[in-house]
């Protein structure tokens, strides 16, 4: 029954830190989705500014800190690739690419928060 303990404790560590993995990622895109649409209003009022988008470029780099420790580095990178492309939109005041870019990334960060719950079709 000794040889047991040692065995069930490595596995419950496992599990806890593969279920804290996954919500952590799962909350943390969800957040940066709704982020997102706040930015996307924003354009639609034509009132996204440089400093907000600066703001939020601030904000990714968080997520994108914490994130690569857990997540594929290409999907984290077509996000700041994306991001990067919006910066000159803002400058610039063109309001349907930002919108248009913010919805590529809002999807990516769908994508990445579908994934980071384990289910059966991931499986197979």
């Amino acid at each position: 029954m000794k040889h047991m303990i040692i065995p069930l404790i490595a596995l419950v560590l496992v599990v806890g830190f593969g279920i804290y993995e996954s919500l952590s990622v799962y909350n943390t895109y969800k957040e940066f989705e709704k982020e997102i649409d706040n930015l996307m209003q924003l354009c639609y009022a034509e009132d996204l500014t440089e400093e907000i988008f600066a703001d939020f470029c601030d904000y990714w780099t968080d997520v994108r800190e914490k994130s690569e420790f857990f997540l594929h580095h290409n999907d984290v990178y077509e996000i700041t690739l994306r991001i990067g492309e919006i910066k000159a939109y803002v400058k610039q005041k063109d309001y349907d690419l930002c919108v248009a870019h913010l919805s590529v990334i809002k999807d990516l960060a769908a994508y990445i928060g579908h994934l980071a719950i384990p289910s059966f079709e991931h499986v197979m």
